[in-house]
Order: structure tokens, then sequence, then C-alpha cells
């Protein structure tokens, strides 16, 4: 089975070497569509080979993209953008899962989107880090990889995604997104191009919730948490029977009103979030993680207990088995916070045996996390 890497761009010459320098020996075709580019992005592409177009920016990224899979010849779509980077310890589990004759009924793949937080300055002018595993950053599965069949087409103007694929499976192939790190100006640029793009959204369907989940998102990225909430109880307020068939919508709107009330520790709320999502589909990862959180600052140890349990079932669950996966899953990589939790709950019983056993989990998933779980063994004299 043959793959291609689809990119959209414009005045990319700066990271774009970087890109295409990590897809060689990974994908047998690079498309590159340009919206646009007044520098070297279009020659960049074609001195690495890439298949170069053109397409007249209309304000829609689905669009786009779509004008960039009609290029593409390869069985299978891989999704990156100019400011992302594939990593080449994961070329051969990404060739593997490709080339698997076993598997004829699934559509697509999750791949895990790794954002880096702090660069150096030359990894800012378009340099890669040496070992980007090392650095700060934030991870969330995104169906980046699917298979190349005419019904399988991005949607949305602005976050665009492909919606219709019915079987997936979960990897941890990862890309490296530099994006976040980039110089404010450029951070600025993109808000006020995505803050339009919602806004037009929202004028031309007023009365349709999911532009205001976009601008909630938008808002939310670039740290305007009060118009972040405000938009997301207004897709609670829109919401109506009608819109189920867009429940995903409904329930990542919850999630992130979830973390922004945690935010603010207002654990009581968050677990009503929590609770709201669960109602709607218990097998749901992300609520049980936010509701195990909320409860256990809440000091209501064994439920929040039973909800973390209940996190790591389903996750490993989706590790083992094909499925659609209906939702964007921000919380697949907090099992060391799941953990770390459990561990905190277990000293509280007094059961030191077991406190060992999860802040050990916590550590060898993720030695640096936050809630440093190494310090925990220390106390504990169960790490030297």
């Amino acid at each position: 089975m043959s793959l291609s890497a689809c990119l959209i761009v414009k005045n990319e010459e700066r990271d774009l070497p970087r890109c295409l320098r990590s897809l060689k020996g990974a994908v047998d075709e690079i498309v590159v569509v340009d919206t646009g580019s007044t520098d070297r992005t279009v020659e960049i592409a074609k001195e690495f080979g890439a298949k170069v177009s053109y397409f007249e920016w209309c304000d829609d990224f689905a669009a786009a993209r779509n004008a960039s899979i009609d290029l593409a010849t390869s069985d299978w779509i891989l999704q990156i953008d100019a400011d992302e980077e594939l990593w080449h310890g994961d070329i051969a589990e990404l060739r593997n899962l490709v080339a698997r004759k076993d598997m004829p009924n699934v559509d697509g793949a999750y791949i895990l989107l790794r954002s880096l937080l702090d660069i150096t300055p030359s990894a800012q002018d378009g340099d890669s880090l040496p070992d980007p595993q090392e650095w700060r950053q934030t991870a969330n599965h995104l169906q980046r990889l699917f298979r190349r069949k005419p019904h399988l087409r991005f949607t949305g103007a602005i976050h665009e995604a492909v919606l219709d694929i019915q079987a997936t499976v979960l990897t941890n192939i990862s890309i490296y997104h530099y994006g976040y790190a980039s110089d404010e100006g450029t951070m600025n640029r993109r808000f006020e191009r995505n803050r339009r793009l919602t806004l037009d959204y929202i004028e031309r369907e007023p009365d349709n919730p999911v532009p205001y989940f976009y601008a909630g998102g938008t808002c939310m990225n670039n740290g305007l948490l009060d118009e972040a909430e405000a938009y997301f109880h207004k897709v609670l307020s829109l919401w109506k029977p009608e819109h189920d068939d867009k429940q995903h919508f409904l329930l990542n709107t919850l999630m992130k009103l979830a973390q922004l009330v945690g935010k603010r520790g207002d654990y009581t709320t968050m677990q009503h979030y929590a609770e709201r999502a669960l109602a709607l589909d218990s097998n749901y990862l992300d609520p049980w993680m936010r509701l195990g959180e909320a409860l256990f600052n809440l000091e209501y140890y064994w439920p929040a207990e039973r909800a973390l349990r209940r996190y790591l079932e389903i996750h490993d669950d989706l590790n083992t088995d094909i499925k659609p996966l209906p939702y964007v899953l921000l919380l697949m990589n907090a099992k060391p916070q799941a953990h770390y939790i459990l561990g905190r709950i277990a000293e509280e019983r007094e059961d030191i045996e077991d406190a060992v056993h999860h802040y050990a989990r916590a550590h060898k998933l993720d030695p640096y996390h936050p809630t440093n779980p190494g310090e925990a063994l220390q106390r504990l004299g169960a790490l030297s």
C-alpha cells in the first residue's frame, strides 16, 4: 500500500524544509497545495520533489485540503502541515500500518500530535530539535491518516476534519508541531484570521451551535477564557434534538467547560459537566478523567477512584480494539495523571503498597510529569 503526504501552505519557507525532510522514506508522494505564497515556499517544495499545485484562497480550509486530496494518487493520505515534523523513530511503524492487509474495514488511524511549547531560537527559525520528546508539550490524538476514498472528504471552513470514517485504529505515531512556539506576531495573525473565519461562520448560521464551538476553541487557545466560556455556553443554549447527529460538538463543549471551571477550582461544576457528558455517552473517555479529578479535589475519594479506574479501562480498550472514535480525545495522554491521583487516594486510605504501585506507573509513563511522581516515590522510600 502506498502513502501520500498532503499539505496546504502559504509563506512557509522557514518551516517547510524541516517538514519535508521528515517525510523522506516515510511516504511515496508529497502533494503541496499553495494558497498564495510570496516567498520561496513553492521553490522549496519543488526542490524536495513535491507535486505542487495552486489554489485560490476562499476562506475555506476544507476546500483547500480537498484540493490536495484530489491530486494524491496513493492508497492512504497523511495530513501534515508545514510547521510539523514526522518523528523519524515512527517511520517504520507508519509504513507497517499502511501495508497491513488484516484490517480491510479500517479507513483511518489516529496520530499523536505533540505541540511543542518552549523551543530553542534555532528551532523557531526552522531547525529540528535533536530530541523533541524532552521538551514541554501537549499531546492529542487526531485522525490525520485515512484511506483515499471518494467519500472521505474534509468538511469545515475552519478546524476542518474528515468526519465519515467508520472504523479506525489508535497509534502512538508522533507528529511534532512547532507552530505554538512561533513568534508573537505570527501567533496574533493566526488568531485574528481564525477569529474572523469563526465570526463569519456565526454570521452565516447564527442558530447553528457548531460555529460557536469553534469560536470558543479559538478564544481558549489564545487565553481569552471568559470569552471562550461565553461561546461554549452559547453552544449549550442553542442545542436542540435536531443537532444530535453532531453530538461530538456537544460532548467536546462540555469537556472544554469542565477544563475551564477546573482551572478556577470550581470542582463541583466540573463534576456537573463531566456527569452530563457521561449521561450522553458512558463510554466517552475524557469525562471519566475529568470526573475523577473533580471528585478527588472535592475529597470524594472512593467515587474518584472508581472514575479513574474506569478511565484506565476504557483507555486500554481503545488501544486493543478497532472501532469508531467519533470524538476528539483530548485526554488520551492523561494516564500518568490518573495513576498519580490513584496513588494519592491510596495514601489517604494508608495503603502504601498500592500508592507506590500507582506512583511507579506514573513515573514510568512520564518521569517528567508536572505531578512529579518521582518525588512521591522518594518520599515513600521507593525510589533511590
